[in-house]
């Protein structure tokens, strides 16, 4: 995984999930550098009914407060960024929505390194991209290899 993030300014990890209907026909987690995707040992993606324009803005929130997420997501995941790089459809959401916000959180170890969140349709045109901003900018990050699973 290093070798392939080496010399890239940002990480895109797309995850092609299934076409299925109910299912999040795909989506991309941004990661704001190489360094930060191989920092980040699993990454939680979870989706939440849209409850209106500040759904995202609540969610991130949140969990750079308390790190907790309120219960009721309607989908989730947890997935290394290898595994998003390498065996996208792993990741699928199974959704019934048509309006959600996709909300993502890359973790090492307990602790969490980035977060983003987008609220999309299921009409959109394009698949979602989640951009992730680090939760706390001042603290550098720490590499770890990527595991083969």
């Amino acid at each position: 995984m290093k070798a392939l993030l080496s010399g890239l300014g940002a990480v895109i990890l797309a995850c092609g999930c299934s076409a299925e209907a109910g299912d999040v026909s795909g989506y991309t987690i941004d990661f704001p550098s190489a360094a930060a995707a191989v920092a980040a040992d699993r990454v939680l993606i979870a989706a939440y009914l849209d409850e209106g324009e500040d759904t995202c803005f609540r969610l991130v929130q949140q969990r750079r407060g308390s790190g907790a997420l309120p219960e009721g997501a309607a989908a989730s995941a947890v997935t290394s960024p290898c595994e998003l790089a390498t065996e996208p459809a792993r990741a699928g959401l199974p959704l019934a929505a048509d309006r959600y916000a996709l909300f993502a959180v890359a973790m090492q170890g307990d602790r969490d390194l980035l977060v983003g969140c987008t609220v999309v349709s299921r009409a959109a045109a394009a698949p979602p991209r989640v951009q992730l901003t680090p939760v706390r900018p001042a603290e550098p990050l720490v590499a770890t290899p990527c595991a083969n699973s």
